[in-house]
């Protein structure tokens, strides 16, 4: 047992039907055909999503709960945070999100490569 990743972005208007194939095989879903997931998106804190990281049960991870690959976590995060057809981004775990922006991964790489025991 333990926290689920999952993440969500809002993208800007050209792009909210595209769906995207990061670099390590994880998936972005659009929204917009399911209501019931752009509702839970909204319960959980990203209420302008407009498509779902689709992590595969990857583990959470953060400062306070370095439990999750972070490499194939941050590796999502610095591909969408930058691109230029996003315009926001969410990051958390099972029931909760928060926006994120590079300098909250930043802190998570610092945490992770000074860390003893760190996940893989």
């Amino acid at each position: 047992m333990g926290i689920d990743a999952i993440g969500y972005f809002q993208a800007r208007n050209s792009y909210n039907s595209y769906s995207l194939m990061l670099r390590n095989s994880f998936k972005v879903e659009p929204l917009n055909d399911n209501l019931n997931i752009k509702e839970i998106a909204k319960e959980r804190g990203a209420k302008d999503a407009t498509h779902r990281i689709n992590f595969d049960i990857c583990r959470y991870y953060s400062v306070q709960y370095p439990r999750g690959p972070f490499p194939m976590i941050s590796s999502v995060l610095l591909e969408l945070v930058n691109h230029p057809d996003v315009e926001k981004l969410w990051y958390g775990g099972d029931d909760f999100v928060k926006q994120i922006a590079p300098e909250d991964i930043l802190k998570m790489t610092k945490f992770w490569l000074l860390s003893r025991n760190s996940t893989m």
